[in-house]
């Protein structure tokens, strides 16, 4: 959808808080867009179920390969080239 507007009305004044400590939340993306009005305690069996899909899925990803920067890595360290920097962990 190219051309796809979302048109908020006016934001509350305490805004919805999704925490580990407070819990997630629940949107109805179709009337609430903005996200304004949590949903999580009118319908527990739908996070429930979410959050059961979401544990699972856990267990099957791929670890990311994407690891923080290590200088040592630098190509300039190895004469400008791509090279192992370190032993196999």
């Amino acid at each position: 959808m190219k051309n796809a507007v979302v048109t908020c009305g006016e934001p509350p004044k305490t805004p919805p808080e999704c925490t580990s400590d407070l819990g997630p939340c629940l949107f109805n993306v179709i009337d609430d867009p903005c996200e304004y009005v949590n949903q999580a305690k009118n319908q527990p069996d739908i996070v429930d179920s979410m959050l059961k899909w979401l544990d699972d899925y856990r267990k099957t990803m791929v670890p990311p390969r994407n690891k923080p920067f290590d200088p040592r890595a630098n190509p300039d360290n190895f004469g400008g080239v791509w090279s192992p920097w370190m032993d196999n962990e």
